[in-house]
């Protein structure tokens, strides 16, 4: 996931669709547009610099 809540681009996991069934499978539900609420999943961008 990316700081604005939507997969990152890339090959990590099998790529974006593999990843996202992933998550999918762990509970993590997707907005319409594809995001997560990271509010809600308790992830804090500023941890990570």
């Amino acid at each position: 996931m990316n700081r604005n809540g939507e997969i990152s681009s890339g090959f990590a996991f099998g790529g974006p669709f593999e990843q996202k069934k992933l998550l999918e499978q762990e509970g993590i539900i997707f907005d319409e547009s594809g995001k997560i609420n990271l509010n809600k999943y308790l992830w804090n961008p500023c941890e990570f610099q």
